[in-house]
């Protein structure tokens, strides 16, 4: 079983092809202690070219300088620590092809560390604001840039890449009091990435600032929509269309205030479209939450919410699990998953099963130290159909989630019986790889896409077209994928 998961992971980009069913999930833990260090972020790509989904952690720690580590997959979930280590890291790690060779590169704390193909990163030599980060193609070039969140220099900044690796400060300070960490993504429905920034605290401000919205020129330059978003300490914040209107609304990690120990409510924030927020006012769990990862866990076709808790053993709170029904409300399940203070978690296929895992950052500064776990889902098929009418006509439907980070979905419907081929193409047309080409009876059916090409390698940020021919009917439509 193992050997035929692997085998379509690599050839068709870890594809699921199903008519639209049922699902439900739990998480096991796949027994592995990996690393026992202060853990901040952790972010996965496939950065030795190898097909599968391998990890980078942050380590950081006050007191004992603790290297960042590099974890290789297997290709069945199982993690190999590599002899390599970057330095020390308290913010997250991003993944990107940073120099345009087709290799995962890392930007960390300001440092670009380039990867030789084979996950062996040489330091570039140049080092940048540091903080928290996010890539993306902030100018419309074709390559990825940075935006930089720094709590305590009240700054962020953007830096350009020049396609090679080498990045420019556009010279914009976007002046934010304890601006803290980011998230890009269309938020006003222009076509370039805008930025969702969230507040920390610091002694300056000690009872946490709002949150901000900045909206992208098309240039790289940020204007302040002036909306103030929440008043607490943020850890994190991850922006998805939640409720499916075709926008992307933003779910924010919410910490503590400086001076107080309690824990605040996370808050999901709903999008008009236009990049404007009105909070939602459910409930989304509180209990000092330092990351959150929006993703489709149930494969059901929306986002569900994996939540890492940030001080379990003061708070007596494990990870969470909340499943989204459909409109954007998220369900509480009861699912519960360790006992450790966890910084950071990253969802991807890391078994090569079909649905996605949760690697688990924990932290060990308050009592001692947990080692990082990977959480493997055990989604199962309950074998209830949602839809068994036959389509009038063929039919192309949006990727979900779009943009997307790894994992998308595409939904499209056969109204006769008709050889399908669909394929993924980049903006020159270049095909880069064919997730359908058969024949295939009336239905509606779904593809899910983890940004492979047909060699089984990752691909970069940017935009896509994909493309369904059935027949006479050639239907295409835009995605956009951000690492």
């Amino acid at each position: 079983m193992k050997e035929t998961s692997n085998a379509i992971r690599t050839l068709f980009g870890m594809l699921l092809i199903s008519t639209i069913s049922h699902a439900q999930i739990s998480f096991h833990d796949s027994g592995q202690n990996l690393g026992h260090l202060t853990s901040s972020r952790v972010a996965l790509g496939d950065i030795d070219g190898d097909g599968d989904l391998d990890a980078v952690v942050s380590n950081w720690n006050h007191q004992i300088r603790q290297e960042s580590r590099i974890w290789f997959n297997d290709g069945y979930g199982i993690f190999t620590e590599g002899a390599q280590t970057l330095p020390p890291c308290q913010y997250n790690v991003s993944l990107g092809d940073l120099d345009g060779d087709g290799d995962l590169d890392v930007w960390m704390s300001g440092w670009v560390w380039i990867n030789d193909g084979s996950g062996f990163f040489s330091q570039s030599g140049s080092i940048y604001f540091g903080g928290y980060s996010r890539l993306g193609d902030l100018d419309s070039d074709g390559d990825l840039d940075v935006f930089a969140a720094y709590g305590d220099g009240n700054m962020n900044r953007v830096y350009l890449n020049d396609g090679t690796g080498q990045f420019t400060h556009n010279g914009q300070t976007i002046l934010q009091k304890s601006g803290n960490t980011v998230a890009l993504g269309d938020l006003d429905g222009d076509g370039d990435l805008d930025a969702y920034v969230v507040s920390g605290a610091n002694f300056q401000n000690p009872e946490g600032e709002p949150d901000k919205v900045w909206l992208n020129d098309g240039t790289g330059t940020f204007s302040d929509t002036e909306q103030e978003l929440g008043h607490y300490q943020a850890g994190s914040v991850v922006l998805g269309d939640v409720d499916g209107d075709g926008d992307l609304d933003a779910l924010v990690a919410n910490w503590h205030h400086l001076l107080h120990t309690s824990p605040q409510p996370n808050e999901l924030w709903l999008n008009d479209g236009n990049g404007y927020f009105t909070m939602s006012g459910q409930d989304v769990g509180e209990s000092m939450v330092s990351d959150v990862a929006l993703d489709d866990l149930d494969s059901d076709g929306d986002l569900d919410a994996f939540i890492a808790n940030g001080r379990d053993t003061n708070t007596g709170k494990a990870n969470e699990v909340r499943m989204n029904n459909g409109n954007g409300q998220f369900e509480d399940i009861g699912l519960r998953l360790g006992h450790s203070p966890s910084l950071g978690v990253a969802l991807g296929d890391v078994d090569g099963d079909g649905d996605l895992d949760a690697f688990i950052a924990n932290c060990g500064i308050f009592d001692g130290g947990h080692p990082n776990k990977v959480w493997l889902n055990d989604l199962y098929d309950t074998g209830v159909e949602d839809d068994l009418l036959v389509p009038e006509r063929a039919e192309l439907g949006q990727n979900y989630p779009n943009p997307f980070n790894r994992s998308t979905r595409i939904g499209y419907s056969v109204a006769t019986p008709a050889w399908v081929r669909l394929a993924v193409f980049d903006v020159t047309g270049r095909k880069i790889i064919t997730l359908v080409n058969q024949f295939q009876e009336s239905g509606n059916y779904s593809v899910r896409y983890d940004a492979f090409d047909d060699n089984g390698n990752s691909i970069s940020s940017g935009i896509y077209i994909y493309q369904m021919f059935i027949g006479e009917t050639n239907i295409q439509k835009r995605m956009v994928l951000l690492q």
